[in-house]
């Protein structure tokens, strides 16, 4: 992600692992990267969820990740993982 700074001339980008971020609700909410930029006068924030499970991400997961950034207005959130996800993630995601 830092290496985009080179082809898309994007000067403004934040990458920070363990990120926390308090909700709506008060209460702090970890994430493995967060990732902002600002193009346009508009910031974009992204979180990533990244798992090294020993099998499939199953909904419950991607379930507990919706959850989680509920409640943070304007956030975008990636799941990332190698082992491939459920049928019934595919679809929730």
């Amino acid at each position: 992600m830092l290496d985009s700074e080179d082809f898309i001339k994007q000067k403004n980008i934040c990458i920070e692992t363990n990120k926390k971020i308090t909700d709506n609700c008060g209460i702090k909410r970890e994430f493995d990267l967060y990732w902002e930029y600002e193009l346009a006068g508009i910031t974009y924030k992204t979180v990533i969820e990244c798992k090294d499970y020993a099998s499939k991400v199953s909904v419950e997961k991607i379930d507990a990740l919706i959850g989680k950034t509920r409640d943070i207005p304007d956030l975008k959130a990636i799941f990332a993982t190698k082992t491939g996800y459920q049928s019934g993630a595919k679809i929730k995601a």
